[in-house]
This record gives structure tokens, C-alpha cells and sequence, in this order.
């Protein structure tokens, strides 16, 4: 069993950027939080943002703080018969999207030849 996905890292000016390529928008800002549909959020203030997910069914983007600058890595399905897909109910104030908020696992061996998860994202609303 493979590991199901492809992970790149990605220059936070080409994150900046491509982020409304994603479908959904997960922000962690010092004063609010933000989950909506990419074509609704007209810009992202980074000095604001503590960490960015930007996500559809096929890949996720994740920007973050290490080290005092922000970093980007890119997750992208690339064997999807390895994954474990679930739910979990969203707040009520999110409930214009949708109620459940959808993780992708993804499945791997473990040296004793047990099932492990290898790494979860964010994949989509239903």
C-alpha cells in the first residue's frame, strides 16, 4: 500500500497567489476565524493570518509559521484507493455551507504490518 498522496513544499509568494484555485477556505486570523468557499473571500491579510487551509476533494494547501516566516506545503490525492474519508458536524454558524466538514485519512503500513494513517486533511463541506 502506498502512501496515497503527493506532498510538495510551495514558495508562500506562489501560495499567496494561487489560493483561489482551492474551493474552500480555512483561516486562523488573530481576531476572527474564517471558513467559506474560496470565491467569497476577496483577500487574505497575512499580517492578520496565524495559518491559512485552503482545500477541495483532490488537494489542500496549509500555510503556517515556522521558524518566524510563513511556509507552504501542498498535499495532493495521487492514490485514492488508500483513503479513509470522514465527517464531522460543523458549528451552527457555519451551517450556510453545509453540515459536515470532510478529512481525508491517509492509510499506510506500519513496520508490524498494521494499518496506520500517514496524514489527515481537510477535503471538502457536505
Amino acid at each position: 500500500m502506498g502512501i496515497g498522496y503527493k506532498k510538495c513544499e510551495k514558495t508562500i509568494n506562489s501560495a499567496c497567489s494561487d489560493w483561489k484555485q482551492y474551493k474552500y477556505v480555512l483561516l486562523y486570523n488573530m481576531s476572527s476565524l474564517v471558513l467559506d468557499k474560496a470565491e467569497n473571500v476577496d483577500k487574505i491579510d497575512w499580517e492578520e493570518c496565524l495559518e491559512a487551509y485552503f482545500f477541495d476533494e483532490t488537494k489542500m494547501l496549509h500555510v503556517f509559521e515556522y521558524d518566524g516566516q510563513l511556509k507552504a506545503v501542498e498535499v495532493e490525492d495521487e492514490n485514492p484507493e488508500h483513503i479513509s474519508l470522514k465527517k464531522y458536524v460543523l458549528q451552527p454558524k457555519f451551517g450556510k455551507l453545509g453540515k459536515y466538514l470532510m478529512v481525508k485519512e491517509y492509510l499506510t503500513y506500519d513496520e508490524d504490518g498494521q494499518v496506520v494513517v500517514s496524514l489527515t486533511r481537510l477535503s471538502g463541506i457536505a
